[in-house]
């Protein structure tokens, strides 16, 4: 997959909600890389933007399937949609993606070493959701990660009607 539109992202979002509703499920992954101000604080904005597309070129190139819907979703975040992929199934990418970001070797132009960690939100579909319900279902289970200490996954489950650990 290449990082795709946010035309495209919308596109792919709606007509896999459309799949979905045909009984295959879609899975939504958003991910954030995580303290990216103080990777451009201390490295300056071009090692952040080094670290930004490293990152996707890892992922593109190592962890993702070809089927996958990959595209940038704001400054340092990132959407991921996974058309017929159930919760664990996404569970288990999110966390190869986790754990290939954070094991990423990153050295800055002055030759210092740059750590990268991200935090990831996913949501599974229902035949109820709209795209943007899908989407802040992913961001509140994203925000959850990231307010219980970053580099982690966790899952938005609608029968808690809360983000919950996966």
């Amino acid at each position: 997959p290449s990082p795709n539109s946010e035309l495209e992202i919308s596109q792919a979002l709606s007509s896999g909600l459309d799949v979905a509703r045909k009984g295959y499920p879609l899975s939504v992954i958003l991910f954030d890389i995580d303290h990216f101000k103080k990777i451009n604080d201390n490295h300056g904005h071009l090692a952040g933007d080094y670290v930004l597309k490293e990152l996707c070129r890892m992922l593109k190139d190592t962890v993702l399937r070809t089927e996958d819907v990959f595209g940038r979703f704001g400054g340092e975040e990132f959407i991921l949609i996974l058309n017929n992929s159930s919760l664990e199934k996404a569970q288990i990418i999110a966390e190869r993606c986790r754990q290939a970001i954070q094991q990423l070797q990153l050295i800055s132009d002055a030759g210092e070493k740059i750590q990268v960690t991200a935090s990831f939100g996913i949501a599974l579909s229902n035949t109820q959701l709209r795209p943007q319900q899908l989407l802040s279902q992913a961001d509140k289970a994203l925000y959850e990660a990231k307010a219980c200490g970053r580099n982690q996954v966790k899952c938005y489950q609608d029968f808690f009607n809360e983000a919950k650990l996966c």
